[in-house]
């Protein structure tokens, strides 16, 4: 098979089949949890062999059950939606406005149906819930605005993720700073 071949096979196949969220919802969750890890590799849509990433590390560790409980506080412009509304419970999401909002991650496996669309009728919706297998529920809340955020300190673990990516190498000063609260281990 050439590789113009091969371009053409991925152009036809769609693109959910080739993501890490789908080999979350489609191969990982088969596994027994302690085996999670080892399974991350996944093929992207250009077909290149993927593992958990910076975006979308925090999606494997809930899948691999690390994680019990997520706050998620938006950026400066308020923009706390880069999530993917089909890992919520039931696919209910309440939308994030001027307030923190609780949403619970609720991850299903159904190796047997298409993850549904946004836009899918009902039916097909609780056709594909109904058939799955459901993981452990996370409560999820989202806080748009920094105002909003008030903790007591009372954490056991907090981590600090750099997205060279997405943050300008002058942000790179609040590592130093986040350090001075925290004990690494």
């Amino acid at each position: 098979m050439s590789v113009f071949d091969v371009s053409i096979i991925f152009k036809e196949i769609h693109w959910k089949e080739y993501s890490s969220y789908c080999h979350i919802m489609k191969c990982l969750l088969g596994y027994p949890v302690n085996e999670r890890p080892f399974h991350s590799n996944y093929i992207d849509c250009k077909g290149n062999s993927r593992t958990e990433g910076i975006g979308d590390y925090l999606l494997f560790a809930v899948a691999y059950q690390w994680i019990s409980r997520i706050i998620y506080c938006g950026n400066p412009y308020r923009e706390s939606n880069d999530y993917h509304w089909f890992t919520l419970k039931d696919f209910k999401e309440k939308f994030v406005s001027d307030k923190p909002v609780e949403n619970i991650i609720q991850l299903l496996y159904n190796p047997n149906m298409e993850v549904p669309d946004f836009g899918d009728e009902d039916e097909i919706i609780s056709k594909y819930i109904n058939n799955s297998q459901k993981e452990p529920c996370v409560p999820f809340q989202i806080i748009p605005a920094i105002e909003d955020v008030n903790f007591d300190g009372n954490f056991d673990y907090a981590i600090l993720s750099q997205s060279p990516n997405y943050t300008p190498a002058s942000a790179d000063y609040i590592i130093d700073v986040f350090r001075e609260y925290i004990n690494e281990i």
